[in-house]
């Protein structure tokens, strides 16, 4: 057995042994940075709300951050106004439709046991029953319901989610639905994007579309670099920024992660066109945080660090697995991954 260094491991205030891995950027499932395209959704979420509205149908291509929004939505209280419970949903693959689909899966995503004796009119009430519960928890009257990858839905099971809206209304309960939708997906019949949904439904949840991208142009991507700079602190409660506890020395010296966003691009735009792609227009979450988690954790920690190069860009890059993720966008395949 491998001996652990004797340098991994420190000790906290109260004595517990902790290991530099357990920095936020270093764990499987890492923070959810906002982002202007996030704060967009909150907002146009909010407004609709506002605005006497039961819906929202967010359209998006694949791995543009979708997910990663409904985390941040999720995780953050300071974006609505008034107290609201959350509830999220992803809907997985199936090929025919299935009574009872849409209520199984809101118990099920809540971690409610569920019975195969239950008729549909049980599960309903049991799911009327567990709004009303999160509800009186959140000290809320409205409950917010996420439903990721609704583009797997049939015409007949979005026509649930009235029912879902109907009978909580008659216990006081508004229930938002915000329907999260890739543009961009290819598969069976059942699989591919219903391009609008029938006008009852859009009728009856009054909703409009609201469409999320990642970070575009040289102003979102700053916004988004510059948190790492100054906003997102470890540990919690410290004044230590990510990028001071990567690179201390650099950013004492004044060195910030912001200050490279145009040669960034500049090197995204070079690397895309001597590969035949068009020029940049977003950046999928799923490579620009990969990207910045690879500088910080791997890149800036180098002996003698003071600022990154285009070969250091050129690298963090190579290592999302930007250009090959590019040429898959063109046609991705639905699958179960985030």
């Amino acid at each position: 057995m491998n001996a652990i260094p004797a340098d991994s491991v420190v000790r906290s205030q109260d004595g517990n042994a902790t290991a530099d891995g357990d920095h936020p950027l270093k764990r499987k499932h890492r923070p959810v940075m906002t982002t202007p395209p996030i704060l967009a959704l909150a907002n146009a979420i909010r407004t609709a709300m506002e605005d006497g509205h039961q819906g929202l149908r967010v359209l998006g291509s694949g791995r543009v951050g979708k997910t990663y929004a409904q985390r941040w939505l999720l995780e953050r209280k300071g974006w609505h106004t008034e107290p609201l419970a959350c509830v999220s949903v992803r809907v997985t693959r199936h090929s025919k439709i299935k009574d009872g689909y849409i209520n199984q899966l809101i118990l099920m995503s809540c971690r409610q046991k569920l019975s195969a004796r239950l008729s549909d009119l049980d599960t309903l009430g049991r799911v009327r029953n567990l709004f009303e519960e999160l509800c009186y928890a959140a000290d809320a009257k409205t409950l917010l319901l996420l439903v990721d990858e609704s583009q797997r839905l049939y015409q007949e099971e979005l026509s649930d989610f009235l029912t879902i809206v109907n009978e909580s209304e008659a216990w006081d309960i508004d229930v938002f639905v915000v329907f999260f939708q890739q543009t961009d997906v290819t598969g069976t019949e059942s699989e591919r994007v219903r391009e609008q949904f029938a006008p009852h439904i859009k009728g009856r949840f009054g909703m409009a579309d609201f469409h999320f991208y990642g970070p575009r142009g040289e102003v979102e991507t700053a916004a988004v670099l510059k948190r790492y700079d100054e906003n997102a602190k470890w540990p919690i409660g410290s004044e230590t920024t990510y990028t001071a506890h990567f690179a201390p020395a650099a950013f004492a010296a004044g060195w910030r992660l912001v200050q490279h966003t145009k040669e960034i691009l500049e090197v995204v735009g070079q690397l895309r066109a001597a590969h035949g792609l068009g020029p940049l227009d977003e950046w999928p979450m799923k490579t620009f945080e990969l990207f910045v988690q690879r500088i910080l954790t791997r890149i800036v920690v180098r002996p003698g660090f003071t600022a990154l190069t285009r070969a250091d860009i050129e690298e963090a890059l190579d290592a999302s697995g930007y250009i090959p993720f590019e040429f898959c966008r063109a046609n991705l395949i639905d699958d179960e991954d985030d």
